[in-house]
């Protein structure tokens, strides 16, 4: 299936939301992360990513290519995906890393550049 065509099948609603997507974490029901916030990453950017990587989850053939040619003409898509790089990680970070972490290293990109290549030297 396309990604068009599980956007369409899935009738996901994206209410244009720029405030800055927080989260925090917890252990067996006990917090212990105040909450984190990604400056660069809105809440409406998160949903997208988040629609992007269960997409991908699903659709487990999907190659880089693919997917990058999928999005064309779907702006808000190929914006995240134009500001995330390395390109050829896309698919593969959305599928095997998951969205929040697509999201704190777009985070860092967006924040810059220096803090975004010390965040990419120690992923690995």
């Amino acid at each position: 299936m396309k990604f068009k065509e599980f956007l369409e099948k899935n009738n996901f609603k994206i209410e244009e939301d720029v405030q800055p997507f927080k989260f925090s974490y917890s252990l067996a029901g006990t917090k212990f992360s105040e909450d984190n916030i990604l400056d660069h990453v809105t809440v409406s950017d998160m949903q997208r990513i988040m629609v992007m990587s269960l997409y991908l989850s699903e659709e487990k053939k999907v190659t880089e290519p693919a997917f990058l040619k999928m999005i064309i003409g779907l702006s808000e898509y190929e914006k995240i995906v134009a500001d995330y790089p390395p390109k050829n990680n896309v698919v593969e970070d959305l599928r095997e890393r998951g969205a929040l972490t697509f999201a704190t290293l777009l985070n860092y990109k967006r924040t810059s550049k220096e803090n975004f290549d010390k965040v990419l030297a120690g992923r690995n």
